[in-house]
Parts: C-alpha cells; sequence; structure tokens
C-alpha cells in the first residue's frame, strides 16, 4: 500500500483536480478565441476552434499528470 492510499479526502481531491482541469481548459481556450472572434469579426469560429484545443489540452494534461502510472 502506498503513502497515498487510506487518507482521508485524497481520493475526493483527485477527482476534483481532474474535473477542473477539464472543465478551464476549454473556458480558456473558449474565451480566448472569442476574443479572436470578436477582433476578427468572424462569428463562433474561433471560439469552436478555442474550445476544442482546450479540451484536447485538457485531455493531455490529465493523461500526463494522473494517467502514467
Amino acid at each position: 500500500m502506498s503513502d497515498q492510499q487510506g487518507r482521508p479526502g485524497q481520493g475526493d481531491s483527485l477527482v476534483w483536480s481532474v474535473v477542473a482541469t477539464l472543465v478551464a481548459g476549454p473556458a480558456v481556450w473558449g474565451a480566448i478565441g472569442y476574443g479572436v472572434d470578436k477582433l476578427a469579426g468572424t462569428d463562433r469560429v474561433f471560439l469552436g476552434i478555442g474550445v476544442i484545443v482546450g479540451f484536447v489540452t485538457s485531455l493531455y494534461l490529465v493523461y500526463v499528470k494522473y494517467g502514467r502510472g
């Protein structure tokens, strides 16, 4: 048994950290895309691209931080 197992609340904080990473990435990159849309005068093109880039980046970060054994 490792040192991290058995601590109260350890599993909950890990789950919330993963959820926060998965929500924050698309939110931040979507906001950046929204700003680029406003500056460029386009209609939600960069917003969609930003959300997709943020989600893929978040998945990669979760895999690198928590997925490797």
